[in-house]
């Protein structure tokens, strides 16, 4: 088990190294603890933000897929203007016989 510093307040601690009561140990403990705390804390953030960049990416998936169905709906720009080209062409042919 942790050996963990008890709490003391900022002054309490000042008053410890007037006095030189604190030892190293004691100064190392209580380090210890605070990078402990800092560790927990990281640890709670990283678990949320991970669960948030798997909605991130379950969200593009989805937007990716409807994009592709769209596509797969329309024409593609380049086969609109060949169309647009031919549909030119034979509207030339068909005016040239009608006169």
């Amino acid at each position: 088990m942790k050996k963990t510093a008890p709490k003391i307040t900022l002054e309490e601690l000042a008053e410890m190294v007037l006095n030189q009561t604190a030892t190293l140990d004691t100064f190392v403990t209580m380090v210890a603890s605070r990078f402990d705390r800092v560790d927990n804390r990281f640890k709670l953030y990283q678990d949320e933000t991970n669960g948030n960049f798997k909605k991130v990416d379950e969200n593009l998936q989805t937007i990716r897929q409807d994009l592709l169905r769209q596509g797969d709906r329309f024409v593609s720009e380049d086969k609109f203007e060949a169309h647009v080209a031919r549909f030119n062409t034979l509207e030339e042919k068909f005016k040239a016989k009608i006169k």
